[in-house]
């Protein structure tokens, strides 16, 4: 307790231009006394007496909305999480406290274990969030043989500025991993080549990407970048956190400790969770096309269904003009915009897109113009954007979104 307290402090005092989340993070703290307890409430969830609701119909959850579905039977602290919505609804989350601390700690422990990866390091990973809502905090993560830190970094409105101070906290917290989308850690090796900077002199071991599943060239690059080629790709939604992770023999395998899966007829990966009590879900498709090795057992030796193929969760970039937009940019479009039901952005030509846009029914009024230029404001000048009325959009294909990725 004592170390560990004095390792946030240093961190605290040798960071001093972050303003930490001073709620989050002595509610991690309050919890350090309690490792033991956490720990089994991580990894050996016992039976869950909350039914489970059956979200397989996302048209149900656009008409109920999120709050039809937050448990009654849970009075613990809920935790309000925004999503892209490009995985269909609930655009709108609630985590319990347990699940909120499961997101953020589990798959950098999970990753390790995968591949057979122990460290010592204070600070087990650095995770940095472009999302607006966030803030920087220190949290304890409790999974493993010891607690580790895990400092969760939020960039800023100046995306420039926050990877400055995220090498400046890389260089004083030396962590495992640094962890973000794949986004995100291409943007930051970018920002490297123009402060004419190696990753490689930067001390931290190597990169955990949480999210998308890794393209081919995205993996090679990170890896020339890791110190010790260390990559660990993990396979994270919003709405059910860590769902699995490539092994040393270079297999996706989806962990079962805290989900089930089944395949439907269309080949479309459904999940089923209750370890969040503040809202279990049962068979909700997160929007992946998944085919499974005929092989049972993988050459690791781990356990866990194997993965042959994921189609989706790979997130392409814009590219304009020599610059490359993400489009993260858009995560809280439904949140500023509560009329928008589902919209689509195509690029159609190096400075050209196609935006459709489907509005809530019984929807008297919508800010076309200020949605226009919510769209517009990233992609820059000189930008052309043909913008129609549509219905019935199918959100697989939101932001070019899906190409095939072999995993």
């Amino acid at each position: 307790m004592r170390a560990l307290l004095e390792s946030i402090a240093q961190i605290r005092l040798a960071l001093p231009h972050f303003e930490f989340d001073a709620k989050l993070f002595l509610w991690t703290v309050d919890r350090v006394e309690a490792i033991e307890e956490a720990r089994d409430r991580y990894i050996n969830l016992r039976p869950c007496p909350i039914p489970a609701i059956a979200t397989t119909s996302k048209a149900a959850l656009r008409v109920l909305g999120p709050e039809a579905f937050l448990n009654p039977e849970y009075r613990g602290q809920k935790f309000k999480r925004q999503t892209s919505g490009s995985s269909g609804s609930p655009s709108v989350l609630y985590k319990s406290e347990r699940a909120a601390l499961v997101d953020l700690c589990l798959p950098a422990w999970k990753a390790m274990r995968l591949n057979d990866i122990d460290d010592s390091r204070r600070v087990r990973s650095l995770f940095i969030t472009d999302n607006s809502e966030s803030t920087t905090a220190i949290l304890v993560d409790p999974s493993g043989d010891e607690p580790r830190l895990i400092l969760r970094l939020a960039l800023g409105a100046d995306q420039s500025l926050g990877f400055d101070r995220l090498i400046e906290a890389i260089r004083v917290c030396e962590p495992l991993l640094v962890t973000s989308n794949p986004n995100l850690l291409r943007a930051f090796l970018d920002h490297c080549e123009q402060r004419n900077l190696e990753p490689r002199e930067l001390s931290f071991a190597g990169f955990l990407c949480s999210g998308g599943v890794l393209s081919p060239d995205t993996a090679r690059r990170l890896r020339r970048a890791a110190p010790g080629g260390l990559l660990l790709d993990a396979y994270v939604s919003t709405e059910f956190g860590y769902l699995g992770a490539r092994c040393g023999e270079d297999r996706f395998h989806l962990d079962e400790s805290l989900n089930s899966y089944r395949i439907d007829e269309d080949g479309k990966l459904l999940v089923s969770s209750i370890y969040n009590e503040a809202m279990p879900l049962k068979d909700f498709d997160i929007g992946d096309r998944v085919t499974l090795h005929p092989r049972s057992n993988c050459a690791c030796g781990k356990p866990g269904l194997l993965v042959d193929r994921i189609d989706g969760r790979v997130l392409p970039d814009f590219f304009l003009a020599g610059r490359r937009v993400s489009p993260s940019v858009y995560m809280h479009a439904f949140k500023k915009f509560p009329e928008l039901e589902e919209y689509q952005l195509t690029q159609t030509g190096d400075l050209c897109f196609d935006l459709k846009i489907e509005v809530k029914a019984r929807t008297t009024s919508f800010p076309f113009e200020a949605f226009l230029n919510f769209i517009r404001a990233p992609l820059g000048d000189g930008v052309t954007i043909t913008a129609s009325l549509a219905a019935g959009l199918h959100q697989y294909d939101k932001f070019q979104r899906f190409r095939r990725c072999q995993v």
